[in-house]
């Protein structure tokens, strides 16, 4: 199946769907705000840090849960905000998410943990001369941010897999990886960057608080583009289907399709 995907037009239905659920999205969207404000609060304590981030990945397990609901038109599953504890995840489902998690931000660890030590080991060369500095930016550029941005799009539905597809860890990072190749990767990169402005120019002009109404819509987007990508992807293998009758199998799809 070819892969299509419009912005423009994920980013209308995410609005359309965002206003027919307006008030599950704008409650997780509170709660998540309020938890990662408690976290990077300066005097709160190391138990309820590690509290709000334990449940900041519930709360994500629980959008992405609903999120996935909403775009394949199963009511049922969305529901009302009290339905909302029907999408927590188990011990077990929180464990395996956090690997996920873990392993997609280990790109950006690293890169964070060569800039450090860059820092601290090569600052004195700056003062070597400019050409030096320009070369050694440059080859920062080249060796790490660029593969770290490369692998980063390739990983980042790994989580959404993981929460779809109920496979564990190792096949949530494949899988990602598998429907993310090829030329698509330029699409969920410009996706990336059109959102992340998006963000950053709603929470500038609103102070912040258009973010509750922006991260749903940013979501709403990402899950879509993940359904049309799965609708591209050809290498994932399919449960053989055995029949006794070519011939009957074969009549019996065509009914059904007249």
């Amino acid at each position: 199946m070819q892969f299509h995907f419009s912005i423009r037009n994920s980013i209308q239905k995410a609005w359309q769907l965002f206003t027919k659920h307006a008030t599950i999205y704008i409650v997780i969207a509170l709660v998540i705000a309020i938890l990662n404000l408690d976290t990077h609060h300066r005097h709160v304590n190391t138990l309820l840090a590690v509290v709000s981030s334990i449940l900041s990945l519930v709360v994500t397990y629980i959008a992405i849960s609903v999120t996935l609901a909403v775009i394949d038109g199963k009511e049922e599953k969305v529901g009302t905000v009290q339905g909302l504890f029907k999408h927590l995840p188990t011990v077990m489902q929180w464990l395996k998410v956090f690997g996920v998690s873990i392993i997609v931000s280990l790109p950006i660890m690293v890169a964070l943990g060569l800039l450090v030590t860059f820092g601290i080991v090569g600052l004195p060369l700056l003062f070597m001369g400019v050409g030096l500095t320009i070369s050694i930016g440059a080859a920062y550029l080249i060796l790490v941010v660029i593969p770290v941005i490369y692998v980063s799009t390739r990983l980042m539905f790994a989580t959404i897999s993981f929460v779809d597809r109920q496979k564990g860890v190792r096949d949530a990072i494949r899988y990602s990886w598998s429907i993310t190749k090829g030329t698509k990767f330029w699409t969920i990169f410009l996706t990336v960057v059109v959102l992340a402005i998006l963000l950053i120019l709603v929470g500038i002009c609103t102070f912040g608080f258009g973010l509750i109404v922006a991260y749903p819509i940013a979501l709403l987007v990402v899950i879509q583009l993940y359904r049309a990508l799965e609708g591209g992807n050809t290498t994932e293998a399919v449960e053989p289907v055995v029949v006794s009758d070519t011939t009957e199998t074969t009549e019996a799809i065509l009914v059904e399709e007249k």
